[in-house]
């Protein structure tokens, strides 16, 4: 049985020194195995599945290892960057354009599933959206060098519930 180490991912090196490996891959059982620091939160997984149906892989986890270890299923499919080659004579336009606007339908397939205010990160883009809109509207350098950002904006910020009716969201 050969394994190969995964080539698009670099061992990570944190802050911390602490080290995690790239996946390893089974070309022959079409599986990859991956040892992770912590393990996965299988809250994320089932709600990843509902979204996402197939295009998410079914894990087996083994936890009596001293590293949490995973196991799932290679999903069928082309790995963009790394198998498809520019042809001659010219940028792939047309395939490109295909890549992005399936990749945009992904990710925006979650907006269907509005989670609970709770679960959200405090550093999320929906967490900070607010304040980050607010900074923008208030830059002084940004609406002299491109107006048009600063108006978009603002008009983004009067799209928000009141900051009263958010935290009554935040609250039931």
């Amino acid at each position: 049985m050969k394994v190969l180490l995964g080539v698009s991912s670099r061992s990570k090196i944190s802050s911390r020194l602490r080290v995690e490996a790239p996946p390893a891959i089974c070309p022959s059982q079409e599986k990859i195995i991956q040892f992770r620091l912590k393990p996965l939160d299988e809250g994320v997984l089932a709600l990843a599945h509902k979204i996402y149906g197939d295009l998410v892989p079914s894990t087996m986890s083994f936890r009596s290892y001293a590293l949490p270890v995973y196991v799932c299923p290679v999903i069928p499919g082309q790995v963009h960057m790394h198998l498809q080659k520019f042809p001659k004579g010219g940028f792939p336009l047309q395939r490109q354009l295909t890549t992005v606007t399936e990749l945009a339908q992904f990710v925006a397939k979650s907006a269907f599933w509005p989670q609970l205010v709770s679960t959200y990160s405090l550093t999320s883009c929906t967490k900070t959206a607010r304040s980050t809109l607010e900074m923008l509207t208030q830059n002084d350098s940004l609406r002299k060098l491109e107006p048009r950002f600063v108006n978009k904006a603002s008009s983004l910020l009067e799209s928000f519930p009141s900051r009263q009716a958010s935290a009554s969201i935040e609250t039931s």
